[in-house]
Order: C-alpha cells, then structure tokens, then sequence
C-alpha cells in the first residue's frame, strides 16, 4: 500500500497534459503552414511582379508597334500572359493639325489560378508610334519579342 504522502503524478494527469501538449504543437504546426503558405504566395507574386516589369521592359525595346498587336504565353508556374495593343489617340495624315504618330494602349494581362478562383492583374502603358514604312514587312509583335530573348 502507498502512503499518503507518495510523491508522483497520476494516469489521468498525464494524459490531461499529454492532450494540452498535443493540442498546442498541433497549433504551432498550424500557424507555421500558414506562414509558408503566404510566403509562397508573396514568392509567386513578386515572380509575377518581375516578369511584367521585364516584359513591360521589353516593349520599350521595339519599334515596330502597331494597334492590334498581340502576343501571349505562358510562364513555368502556369500564369498565362497577354499583351494587346489598342489604338487610343489616331494619326491625323493630313491638314493643319497634321500629326503622322499614334498613341496606342498597350495592357499587358496575367491570369493565374489560386486554390480558390482565377486571377488576373492587369498593367496598362501608353506609347507613341511613327507611321510604318508600307514598302517593309513587319514582323508580329510576338515574333519580336522571341528574338528579344533568344
């Protein structure tokens, strides 16, 4: 028989304690999946956030733009990227206020998805374009920006 003043801790006790352990590592592990889940997020953004810089980058680099333009891919992690150019102020060819340049919409889209619905971010720019030399074939925009990164 045991005495009264035995020193020690009970099955009950140590299972209480065992069940408060548990339900507290099961938290942290929580919040740390969390954490990595918004990490990866931030990551996929930033990698977004670059690519447009870069491609936007690009544009600045061709001469060759026209309204109606277009040209789309996509990156490794499945973001699907289109660029579209839209006439926004047109030439005037003749007259007293003759202006032979255009200003054109340039909007360069990315679609992704997340693990709940679609998403899109959209970039909108604006550039001056000369008039085309009709005697000259011009290339896509898509074929120009291919031979900006081969």
């Amino acid at each position: 028989m045991k005495s009264r003043n035995a020193r020690g801790f009970t099955l009950v006790e140590i299972l209480v304690a065992m069940t408060i352990l548990t339900m507290g590592f099961a938290i942290l592990f929580s919040l740390s999946s969390r954490s990595v889940d918004g990490m990866r997020r931030a990551e996929d953004a930033e990698r977004r956030i670059a690519f447009a810089r870069n491609k936007l980058e690009e544009l600045k680099l061709l001469s060759d733009l026209e309204a109606g333009d277009h040209a789309r891919g996509m990156l490794e992690d499945g973001t699907e990227w289109t660029i579209e150019v839209a006439p926004f102020i047109a030439s005037v060819p003749e007259g007293t206020q003759r202006n032979p340049d255009a200003l054109v919409h340039v909007r360069l889209t990315l679609n992704w998805r997340n693990r709940v619905e679609p998403q899109a971010w959209a970039v909108d720019t604006y550039r001056l374009v000369h008039p085309r030399n009709a005697n000259v074939i011009h290339a896509s925009l898509e074929n120009q920006l291919n031979a900006l990164t081969r």
